[in-house]
């Protein structure tokens, strides 16, 4: 469509809320790393305990973050 329609809705957020959204998101996006980096830490002696292969490890790490 061609020119403005009246149909599109402008949003207007105050700088305090966008600050807001910005640092949960940032927070958010730490807390994800953090997991992966758990999960890194953790793989060596979860092998071990549950006698798993590469194969399997992959498996299970790819069903948890993917």
């Amino acid at each position: 469509m061609a020119g403005n329609s009246g149909d599109s809705k402008e949003y207007k957020v105050g700088k305090g809320a966008a600050f807001y959204i910005l640092i949960v998101t940032a927070l958010l996006y730490m807390v994800n790393n953090m997991d992966r980096q758990v999960l890194a830490a953790v793989v060596e002696p979860m092998k071990a305990a549950l006698s798993l292969n590469d194969s399997d490890t992959i498996f299970i790490s790819h069903i948890l973050f993917d």
